[in-house]
């Protein structure tokens, strides 16, 4: 599982460290770092981010605002220089608050907390929502045989047949419970499918998938911690 996280900060240094640190993490992911409400609000409302870092003290307005006002949920780590700030954040329920300069050790301890929040909510969640046309349609991602991008677009492949949704694949894979698999630039698929493993390849049905180099080991170890 990759996570989609979004970094508001009007300070160039704090956003290119806290940057650092995420590209560090392999299942974090950032889809922007800004420095003002307007382009944080767009980067929203496009990507729907699962984590974000905001600043509490910001020019003109406070990052608490942004937290107050998400349409969805999202975890949140707010980061100051003002740790008098610290209990209106947890009214909130932020997931952690990091005083600056923030260390390596004390974002990765934050960050952690953040995966178990939404490994727990995997556990207990099946099914998620996708507009096809002019109607929303639920899925049930234990059902999904395999995903496959179509330029701006993915093809989710399930027992229940075929739906084409316009999603860029990165979002798609942030999204993914531990059993579904990146395993190709062009290819997601479902560990429990497979009936067949070659060299570079897969075998989802009659279907053959090809499994990119970069990540064969990848699955291959979430393979072995399958049969485990």
């Amino acid at each position: 599982m990759s996570i989609k996280c979004l970094i508001v900060d009007d300070e160039p240094k704090a956003r290119m460290l806290i940057q650092d640190y995420i590209d560090q993490i392999s299942w974090l992911d950032a889809i922007g770092n800004v420095s003002n409400k307007l382009d944080a609000i767009e980067l929203i409302k496009k990507y729907q981010p699962q984590l974000l870092f905001l600043d509490i003290h910001l020019p003109h307005y406070s990052g608490l605002d942004i937290a107050k006002n998400l349409k969805y949920h999202a975890e949140i780590i707010f980061i100051t220089a003002h740790a008098e700030h610290a209990v209106e954040s947890y009214n909130l329920e932020a997931v952690d608050y990091l005083l600056k300069p923030v260390t390596f050790d004390r974002f990765l301890k934050a960050v952690k907390k953040v995966k178990r929040r939404l490994s727990t909510k995997d556990k207990y969640s099946d099914h998620f929502y996708v507009k096809v046309g002019n109607v929303m349609k639920q899925l049930h991602w234990s059902k999904i045989l395999y995903i496959q991008a179509m330029r701006e677009y993915v093809q989710i492949v399930s027992e229940g047949g075929k739906v084409m949704v316009y999603k860029r694949m990165k979002e798609m894979e942030s999204l993914l419970p531990t059993y579904l698999i990146r395993v190709h630039n062009s290819w997601i698929v479902n560990l429990d499918y497979i009936r067949q493993m070659g060299s570079g390849k897969v075998w989802i049905g009659n279907i053959e998938i090809p499994v990119s180099r970069a990540r064969a080991s990848d699955l291959l170890q979430r393979m072995r911690d399958k049969m485990a």
